[in-house]
């Protein structure tokens, strides 16, 4: 659109502001926010000095959350566009990037953030560039492995030829700027530009895409009144690229996103790129995932190939397991952009006549603009509400329900010396066991966890590794033998062989294991939470019976980023038939071909293993250790020196001063109380303010 290319550059004028009508799930939330901070304030106040840093880091990690809506999709999937549309920023963020560009562009919306830093830039530490020139990157690593010295040379020229721009472009600049980074107070399009969108002109000369090359990541600050809470989004390169450079990046970013939005194209959604992306998404939580399917301006019959889509959509997500019509939304960014720009009469013929269509059978009042017709049928309203609904049942209520058990458990230590220093002020013993006894105890529940939990866990871990490493084996033999038939039998045809279904294989044996795992977890800290409540009951004695130790949820596994990762069947399949082809050719045996896709699948089911079996293990322990920590330090503070010398004070004052002691402490004990039932869990994926 014309009046898009000629944008201004200077896009720091005030935003284009959304009316909202009625209250929204996300300022529903804000809401619990404020309250839950409002009383961590009052509980700071009556709670004794040891608690204090307790009820610090719950108010924190609430005052300071920060949800991420990571967006991905294929190169040209309109990702950007439809990001600027969310933040109703049009043309904030350069919607045609090269593929040779590889940033993760962050735009942290109401943030606190350094003064005078709006814009960020990170570059590649030195090491992580050289290894990418000397290897080629992933597909290098695959042509090394498979001993294709031609296609690795080639693939190495390639990077070296990039890397030959860069330092023509940057000159001297080029080693400076190694693991360092860019800051500005203020950024418009030409500034982001230089930093993640490479240009048509590569002339030294030229500021357009100047740093792009060497660019890690970038981070924007913004303040957008229409957001009541504050959120960052995060841009992604495609998944789609030949290099795989972008993938990689791409596929890092997914670990600790909140939710992630999968953007697809209307004419072609769901193909096996996608599907595959899809499937590592919904891996973690399906509360986690919105399918935003683009461009239904192309579409020559919306209405009716909507449906279509929806119905075929739904279908396949249910049958591979993954989610529902629930979680998609149909639009087009283009419709977007133009509604806030206001030039929606300048969209082509075409694209008007499909929003006329939809518009002829829509719930929309008659006689609306141009303009708001585009909005309400883009689907960014829709999209914005969901990410308000996901955040304030999901994400969101996890983090605040973490909070709250942390605040819970500080009130319940905090109460239990209140209580005990009202039993001393009523004449009574109130410390039962030593610091010795004390310590002895925890180290018996330490060594019991390290003995049962550390069993169980090698056991799960056995059988998982087990079950994995035996779907490879399958799937290499089935691979190696399907290729060689294609390559001995029909030359440049492709192979029938879907790394989908080892990718389905896969994912359905860690999904078991994850939820077997954190089963486990679960249990074993509602037992530590027990042995500490039996604790403290056996510390100060019968004031503690009816005051239990909440013990946190279960960590969420972690998501497994491998499985969207390459391997060489996805090349041969939709990538690089011809790099294939040229690895494996008439003359090459069944036997090297297997050993090929052995080595690259290994690798892959290896990572399943080492980063996200054993990495869920090991957030499972250091939540244990965390746990642990926390109660030790509360129960020793119930039995420390400082109640002796509270005995040894009370002991001096007259019937007076310690009924005067004991009303104190009674009072404070009443709000303590009150304070805990405020503190107590909201049930998630609720919809109660809807």
């Amino acid at each position: 659109m014309k009046v898009v290319r000629d944008l201004n550059s200077h896009i720091e004028a005030e935003p284009v502001v959304e009316q909202q009508t009625s209250e929204s799930a996300m300022e529903y939330f804000q809401r619990e926010m404020n309250r839950f901070v409002d009383l961590t304030a009052k509980v700071e106040a009556i709670v004794d000095d040891d608690a204090k840093s307790e009820v610090l880091k719950a108010r924190e990690s609430i005052s300071e959350y920060r949800p991420v809506i990571t967006i991905l999709g294929q190169v040209k999937a309109g990702k950007t566009t439809l990001l600027n549309a969310l933040i109703q920023r049009p043309g904030l963020l350069p919607s045609d990037v090269n593929p040779w560009t590889s940033v993760v562009t962050s735009l942290h919306i109401n943030h606190q953030r350094e003064q005078n830093v709006r814009a960020e830039f990170t570059f590649f530490e030195r090491d992580d560039w050289d290894d990418f020139v000397k290897v080629g990157g992933r597909l290098g690593q695959m042509a090394e492995r498979m001993g294709a010295e031609n296609e690795l040379a080639e693939i190495r020229e390639q990077v070296a030829e990039v890397q030959r721009k860069s330092h023509e472009r940057l000159g001297k600049n080029y080693n400076l700027l190694m693991g360092k980074k860019h800051r500005f107070d203020r950024f418009d399009r030409a500034l982001i530009e230089k930093y993640v969108c490479l240009g048509e002109d590569e002339s030294p000369a030229a500021n357009q895409g100047r740093f792009a090359d060497v660019t890690r990541s970038a981070d924007l600050f913004l303040e957008n009144p229409s957001f009541p809470i504050g959120i960052t989004f995060r841009d992604t390169p495609g998944v789609n690229d030949p290099f795989l450079m972008r993938e990689q990046v791409t596929l890092r970013s997914i670990g600790d996103a909140s939710i992630s939005i999968m953007v697809l194209s209307a004419n072609q959604a769901l193909n096996s790129v996608d599907l595959a992306l899809v499937q590592l998404l919904s891996a973690s939580s399906k509360d986690r995932l919105i399918i935003f399917v683009n461009r239904i301006d192309d579409l020559d019959d919306p209405v009716n190939e909507i449906k279509e889509i929806r119905a075929s959509l739904g279908a396949r997500l249910k049958a591979e397991g993954v989610g529902s019509e629930d979680s998609v939304v149909f639009g087009s960014a283009i419709w977007a952009e133009a509604a806030l720009l206001h030039s929606a009469s300048d969209l082509p013929e075409e694209s008007l006549d499909a929003m006329e269509a939809l518009y002829a059978h829509s719930k929309l009042p008659p006689g609306l603009s141009v303009d708001d017709i585009a909005w309400n049928l883009s689907g960014v309203r829709e999209l914005r509400e969901t990410i308000g609904h996901l955040v304030a049942d999901g994400c969101g209520r996890r983090q605040l329900n973490v909070a709250k058990r942390d605040l819970h458990n500080a009130i319940s230590h905090s109460l239990l010396r209140v209580q005990g220093i009202r039993s001393l002020a009523n004449g009574s013993h109130s410390v039962l066991l030593s610091k010795t006894d004390v310590h002895d105890r925890v180290t018996k529940i330490c060594q019991w966890i390290a003995s049962d939990f550390g069993e169980q866990m090698r056991r799960l871990g056995d059988q998982t590794a087990k079950k994995l490493r035996q779907s490879a084996e399958e799937f290499t033999s089935q691979a190696a033998a399907a290729i060689a038939q294609e390559v001995a039998e029909n030359g440049s045809k492709e192979v029938e062989c879907d790394p989908n279904e080892f990718r389905r294989t896969v994912r359905k044996t860690y999904m078991a294991f994850a939820d077997q795992n954190q089963e486990l977890i679960a249990e074993v800290l509602e037992d530590i939470a027990e042995a500490f409540s039996s604790l403290i009951e056996d510390i100060v004695g019968p004031v503690a019976k009816d005051i239990r130790i909440t013990p946190p949820a279960a960590p969420a596994p972690n998501a497994p980023t491998t499985l969207g990762r390459t391997i060489v069947v996805d090349l041969h399949a939709q990538r690089g038939a011809r790099f294939m082809r040229k690895l494996f050719g008439s003359q090459t045996e069944e036997e090297h071909i297997r050993e090929c896709v052995a080595a690259e699948v290994d690798g892959f089911v290896n990572d399943i293993i080492d980063t996200h079996v054993i990495g869920d293990f090991k957030s499972g322990q250091e939540l244990f250790r965390e746990f642990i920590d926390q109660q030790t330090k509360a129960v020793l503070a119930l039995c420390n020196h400082s109640l002796s010398q509270d005995k040894e004070m009370m002991s001096k004052l007259g019937l007076e001063e310690r009924l005067e002691q004991s009303k104190r402490a009674q009072a404070i004990a009443a709000q303590l109380e009150s304070a805990l039932q405020a503190s107590q869990l909201e049930p998630e994926n609720t919809a109660s303010h809807h």
